[in-house]
């Protein structure tokens, strides 16, 4: 083990530097009292003589404006950075080590200086990227340190960290976040790094669609697009004109593309996301003048078709029970378990999702006259970035007093003041006070079912039983569609559906509103896995709701084609049926004698009788 620094005055003598009095000096002696501590094994003591000895002169002209720890701020950072970088009388290693030093320095301030909140104005650097254990090696590689906004001057830099002062008040989905590193090496290409930037800065909201895994993703396509629009392959070598085939090549490309972050092929979700990306992004570039493209081109960048889900996991009502008084007994241990429990308690018996409850604040709780109860106001995944406002039960009001009480002392003596305003906290072994989050729960609620014996269960499964009851609840008592998303906050009754357990006739008479009581058609045969090969293309008129089985179909009859026992479809005919239910829908509403609606109405559940075995049919192949 090495020999670690404890006091400043054997600090002192045993650095070398006999001819500075650290513990009397202004400017010195923060500076020794933050290396109090450090492991000589790891430092050696030739880079701290080094740091102490040019501290002073790294200061450069800000020398007179330090006092102790007063006068720090963003400005003298970067410019003893600068300092350091320059300094031509040390190795490559030495100087990681000088910025290491110099890194911890700022640190020990500010967590020893709360109330001076040093980077509190800065427009390079947080508090949090100050914190992060490769700020030394991002500055000697390079990166620029650019405060994101509209007003950022982009240079052609490779390697930029975006700092995000402010952006909760933009973007609800990026509001922990107080830094992004852009490494738009990545994208080879000038044109595409430069029309990147331009995009992303264009509106606040557009940074919080993008990922380092999407940046690595597209520099990978665009490369390909650029070598290939300049080959043979490719009627048009410009790369500001992008033709239907490009199109083509994108989605291909996107659907291909491996990332060794994941081991292996991009998620189905992250593919569509990442589809949509470039679709906004060349859709941004068009509006502004910046590419061109064939009429169709966008038209082919559609969203990849998804399974049908496996049906949630509601717990078994035998399970709830043993989970939750377990929960219980456990709750009465310590503060932590308490409050884990009762945040459990918020999630079984309201629509907030776990992100909801553990980013809630005491100045959001208020009392509502209208209302005549206690209302929330805080930002979820749905609310944008103003927030929305939900009532509170009595039991949930109850709760949060409670969780307030437990968590208040911990409120006191956080020294982020961040903190002071969020209701779910506690304290980590170190001493230090954090938020609580769905990690926590979940960690909590696998400690209850291992010692229950039963099978593991999640937040989400608490969430997902909420949402069971509520759709059984709707189904029952026969509420609109309007009310299940008051009840679940959910814009779309589907996305509900990928919540709850449910019967698939269940979902499809919710999600389309039709009775399904007597279908006129039985589809079931007449969906199947593959085309038979003697099936014949259908009319024109027809041809884009599957085959004729029949070795000469003559279209005579005024019924449409899957009216007939020849008729076979597939899962890649399904947007036809969904489109020609939204066609039903509008002419529905322009339908003037009741006999009218009746038949397409009838038509209508026709068709959703053949998505219902079309869903069938993507289960099991997606279970397989």
């Amino acid at each position: 083990m090495g020999k670690k620094i404890t006091d400043i005055q054997c600090f002192e003598k045993w650095v070398g530097a006999k001819y500075v009095n650290t513990k009397n000096n202004r400017i010195l002696k923060e500076v020794a009292a933050s290396l109090e501590g450090i492991n000589t094994s790891r430092h050696s003591r030739a880079n701290i003589t080094i740091f102490i000895n040019s501290y002073i002169r790294s200061l450069g002209p800000f020398i007179n404006t330090i006092n102790d720890h007063v006068g720090y701020n963003e400005t003298t950072l970067f410019y003893q950075i600068d300092y350091i970088l320059q300094y031509n009388r040390i190795t490559e290693a030495e100087r990681y080590q000088q910025l290491w030093l110099l890194i911890r320095f700022y640190n020990f301030i500010c967590l020893r200086y709360p109330e001076m909140g040093y980077f509190n104005d800065a427009v390079r650097m947080s508090y949090k990227l100050l914190k992060n254990i490769w700020l030394p090696q991002y500055i000697l590689n390079g990166w620029t340190f650019l405060n994101y906004s509209p007003l950022m001057k982009y240079e052609g830099q490779e390697r930029v960290i975006l700092t995000l002062h402010g952006f909760d008040r933009h973007s609800t989905r990026m509001s922990s976040r107080e830094y992004i590193a852009l490494h738009l090496y990545k994208i080879d290409s000038p044109f595409f790094r430069e029309l990147f930037i331009d995009y992303i800065t264009s509106s606040y909201t557009r940074l919080s669609e993008f990922t380092d895994n999407h940046l690595g993703t597209i520099g990978e396509i665009m490369k390909t697009l650029c070598r290939l629009k300049t080959s043979r392959i490719s009627n048009v070598s410009s790369i500001n004109h992008w033709t239907v085939q490009d199109a083509r090549l994108i989605k291909k490309l996107v659907n291909v593309t491996k990332t060794k972050k994941q081991n292996g092929d991009l998620s189905l979700r992250t593919k569509n996301n990442l589809l949509g990306f470039i679709r906004r992004w060349f859709q941004w570039a068009a509006d502004n003048g910046r590419m061109s493209f064939e009429k169709l081109f966008f038209d082919e960048l559609s969203q990849f078709e998804e399974p049908t889900k496996k049906d949630a996991r509601p717990i078994p009502p035998e399970h709830l029970q043993l989970i939750f008084d377990k929960a219980h007994v456990l709750s009465m241990q310590n503060n932590l378990n308490r409050v884990l429990y009762l945040s459990m308690k918020l999630l079984h018996q309201t629509n907030f999702r776990p992100s909801d409850i553990y980013s809630m604040t005491i100045s959001g709780l208020d009392y509502s006259i209208s209302h005549g109860s206690h209302i929330i106001r805080h930002i979820t995944k749905t609310s944008g970035p103003f927030g929305q406002i939900d009532p509170l039960t009595k039991f949930d009001y109850d709760i949060l007093k409670e969780v307030i009480e437990l968590t208040d002392e911990l409120r006191e003596n956080a020294p982020d003041k961040s903190m002071k305003d969020l209701i779910f906290l506690f304290r980590m072994p170190n001493g230090r006070i954090s938020n609580i989050n769905n990690d926590k729960l979940r960690y909590f609620m696998e400690c209850v079912c291992k010692e229950l014996g039963i099978k593991r269960y999640t937040p989400y499964n608490i969430r997902y039983t909420y949402m069971t009851k509520v759709f059984e609840n709707a189904v029952i008592n026969d509420l609109s569609e309007s009310e299940v998303q008051v009840l679940t906050k959910h814009v779309n009754l589907g996305t509900t559906m990928g919540y709850v357990k449910k019967s698939r006739a269940d979902y499809f008479k919710a999600l389309y509103q039709v009775m399904l009581e007597d279908v006129q058609v039985d589809p079931r045969g007449k969906v199947v896995e593959r085309m038979p090969d003697q099936a014949q293309d259908l009319s024109e008129r027809e041809g884009g709701c599957g085959k004729c089985r029949a070795t000469n179909c003559i279209f005579q009859s005024i019924l449409p084609c899957i009216t007939c026992e020849n008729f076979v479809t597939t899962i890649e005919y399904e947007p036809f049926f969904k489109r020609m239910i939204a066609h039903i829908d509008d002419q529905m509403e322009d339908a003037t004698y009741p006999h009218d609606r009746e038949d397409l109405v009838t038509m209508k559940e026709v068709y959703v009788s053949f998505l219902i075995e079309i869903d069938k049919l993507k289960s099991q192949t997606y279970h397989e």
